[in-house]
């Protein structure tokens, strides 16, 4: 398996030269004739690590010590059972954000979904903070697509973004204090889709 610490490197680089996104095909004023009816979230075999999921996954499967090294060892795509509990987590909080954030933006009457396409997921885990790296990296597609005939209205290919996270022997305390809470999924997902709803309201007007 290649080292995780490359495509940490690699993503920092992708980081640099991925700065701004091109402006939305259409009008503002066309994509406010939407309004969202669904979130679907594919891709989760993307994701690199997760270690409060894959936590979570060991207890609620009471697994063995053996299965639960393998868990914490292996890509989560080669885990169909973890790969669904991701996926299943990313469209709840994804949905979440999404009704909190674009719900005043999307005010029309044609029906439309939002498919979010899981291109990098990768949180560190304590041991990585501890010794080698201390950010979260995550990268989406979102795609707004109509209901109706699948046709996809705009799609936001969004730059890779990276989330601090305390390292060395502070995030052994600080996991110890927080556990779980520590996972900074929540704040990840909301800035991806603030910078998203910042997006659509760059369209060009009519």
């Amino acid at each position: 398996m290649i080292d995780r610490r490359v495509f940490v490197i690699g993503f920092c680089a992708l980081v640099a030269g991925c700065a701004s996104v091109p402006p939305p095909p259409v009008t503002s004023e066309t994509l406010q004739r939407y309004r969202i009816v669904g979130v679907t979230v594919r891709g989760a075999e993307n994701i690199n690590s997760w270690p409060a999921q894959e936590a979570q996954y060991v207890r609620d499967a009471n697994l063995s010590e053996e299965e639960t090294k393998r868990v914490a060892g292996s890509s989560n795509g080669s885990i169909p059972a973890l790969k669904e509990r991701m996926e299943k987590s990313l469209q709840t909080q994804i949905s979440g954000q999404v009704k909190n954030q674009l719900s005043g933006f999307f005010i029309g009457k044609i029906p439309a979904e939002l498919v979010v396409t899981v291109k990098y997921y990768d949180i560190p885990t304590l041991v990585r903070r501890v010794f080698t790296d201390q950010y979260a990296a995550i990268r989406l597609d979102i795609d707004l697509v109509d209901k109706a005939t699948g046709r996809s209205i705009a799609l936001y290919k969004g730059p890779p973004s990276l989330t601090y996270m305390l390292g060395g022997l502070a995030s052994l305390a600080q996991q110890a204090v927080q556990g779980d809470r520590s996972d900074p999924t929540p704040t990840m997902l909301r800035d991806y889709i603030n910078a998203y709803s910042n997006w659509l309201m760059s369209g060009k007007q009519d």
